[in-house]
């Protein structure tokens, strides 16, 4: 009996050759592109990781540019500064000159002043021009701005919230700066404190006295003197002797205090006639209290009443108030010293700073509120460098040009003062930068190249091809589809030999 191959067998044979070229042309794309996935087919769960991996790297790719950007720019700022820095010790060499006044004549000093006046424009145009882009680096527009900083909690005015005591701010600007105060009187601020021993209610001196206040000033005063005279000549040379006085009791009694807050302030009295202090040839000594405060959960002694902190969210000199005459109540700080009787800061006190944004913000990681870095640039303006105060009254680099109060004609001393307090500041904001650079940016860029390299490595498994593996598959299928070809055609030559074979 004659039969042909059936029409089952010839479908098979059909589907696989179908499938052997789909493989072959599979196997063939994924060689000549490079990339094992070229649909989602392809490999469904490696889109969604290839997907996110890639998504990844663009970011940090970004971030990465970011990093460097920011690099070049706080480079120009620093180069700046580098500029002012240079001009500062020229500006030194001049008030040293200036200050040999034994020497020095009007024409020379004209002529100094002269050459202070081009240095004091060579920095303020350097402060005023040096720019990235658009952007001023260092006229002080990219610090912190005061309306920045809000307090909110039960009392507000512990702290003297001032832009340029904030000097650098780290955090993301999400979390609040949190701030408290013990109320305990060992935590409070101080300041050193010395009464006299005598009473009896008199408000003038019962006997002769003298004695000598912080080794510098030596009172004399006669039998009769008047307790508030007492207390006015020794007010008198407060500058010398860095001590108020202040009469008490009915006027009957005197005590001294340092005029400002802190464990590096101190009283001394040495008596020799008299017993207003001491006995006649002892002393008596006292120093003051710095404040204590916990910033962010860390507990924190300052100097007197600023406090320098670094924490993870902020970093700089927080300044508290001193609190008015007897109301301790409302600071964290002893109070009182003008009354009969010293007040302790006996309440806890608690401060959030909401907002301590502002300077330059910065994007260094590829996610959304990551890696967040803020650095208040430098204000280099002359008004702002070497600001001091002398005798009361405050100075800067402003008041060095002709004519100012602190020109080399005017005050060459006081000049002196205030030059090397602006190479210090000056020198304070370079290192500042330059730790930026290193400890920021510099280590941020290197994790970066190290996390692209492995995400890159990551991405590559799961999405290149292997060579290796898709010729194979690509051979294979190719012969699978030489061979069911040659199939389809034995189908033919055998149906048709049948067919020949009928009568």
């Amino acid at each position: 009996m004659l039969s042909g191959i059936s029409s089952g067998t010839t479908s098979s044979i059909i589907n696989n050759l179908n499938k052997s070229r789909e493989k072959a042309s599979s196997a063939m794309t994924s060689i000549s592109s490079g990339v094992k996935i070229n649909t989602a087919s392809d490999d469904p769960a490696g889109v969604v990781i290839s997907s996110q991996l890639y998504s990844q790297l663009v970011g940090m790719s970004r971030a990465y540019q970011n990093t460097q950007e920011a690099y070049n720019m706080f480079s120009i700022a620093e180069g700046g500064l580098s500029g002012i820095s240079s001009a500062l010790s020229e500006m030194k060499s001049l008030t040293v000159v200036a200050g040999n006044t034994g020497v020095s004549g009007e024409d020379q000093i004209s002529a100094l002043q002269s050459q202070m006046n081009g240095l004091l424009s060579t920095v303020n145009n350097i402060a005023s021009t040096t720019n990235y882009s658009s952007k001023s680096l260092l006229n002080g527009t990219e610090s912190l701005p005061a309306d920045a900083l809000t307090e909110s909690g039960d009392v507000a005015n512990i702290l003297d919230l001032d832009a340029s005591d904030i000097e650098l701010y780290t955090g993301t600007g999400q979390d609040s700066v949190s701030i408290s105060f013990s109320g305990v009187a060992a935590d409070q601020a101080e300041k050193a404190t010395v009464e006299t021993s005598f009473g009896g209610g008199s408000t003038t001196l019962t006997a002769d006295q003298e004695f000598t206040v912080t080794g510098s000033v030596d009172f004399s005063f006669a039998a009769g003197t008047s307790i508030e005279d007492m207390v006015s000549e020794i007010n008198a040379s407060s500058d010398e002797t860095g001590v108020e006085a202040y009469a008490i009791d009915g006027s009957s009694e005197v005590r001294l205090t340092s005029t400002d807050y802190g464990s590096s302030q101190s009283v001394t009295v040495e008596q020799t006639t008299g017993d207003a202090f001491a006995a006649a040839g002892s002393s008596v000594t006292d120093s003051g209290q710095d404040l204590t405060v916990t910033v962010d959960g860390e507990e924190v002694t300052g100097d007197g009443l600023s406090v320098a902190v670094d924490t993870e969210n902020i970093s700089g000199t927080l300044v508290f108030n001193a609190p008015e005459d007897g109301a301790a109540e409302t600071g964290v700080a002893q109070s009182g010293y003008s009354q009969d009787t010293l007040t302790d800061a006996a309440e806890s006190r608690q401060v959030t700073v909401e907002d301590a944004g502002g300077g330059v913000q910065l994007q260094l990681g590829e996610g959304a509120g990551d890696s967040d870095s803020s650095l208040n640039l430098p204000d280099a303006s002359l008004s702002n460098l070497g600001r001091v105060t002398i005798d009361g009254e405050e100075y800067s680099l402003q008041d060095l040009f002709s004519g100012g109060s602190a020109s080399l004609a005017e005050n060459p001393d006081i000049a002196q003062q205030v030059v090397e307090q602006a190479i210090q500041d000056v020198a304070s904001m370079r290192a500042d930068i330059g730790a930026y650079q290193s400890n920021t940016l510099t280590a941020n860029s290197n994790y970066l190249e190290v996390a692209m390299e492995n995400i890159t490595a990551a991405n590559s498994a799961i999405t290149d091809t292997d060579i290796a593996e898709s010729v194979t598959e690509m051979t294979s299928a190719q012969i699978l589809e030489q061979t069911g070809i040659f199939g389809i055609q034995q189908v033919h030559e055998m149906n048709a030999l049948t067919l020949s074979l009928l009568p």
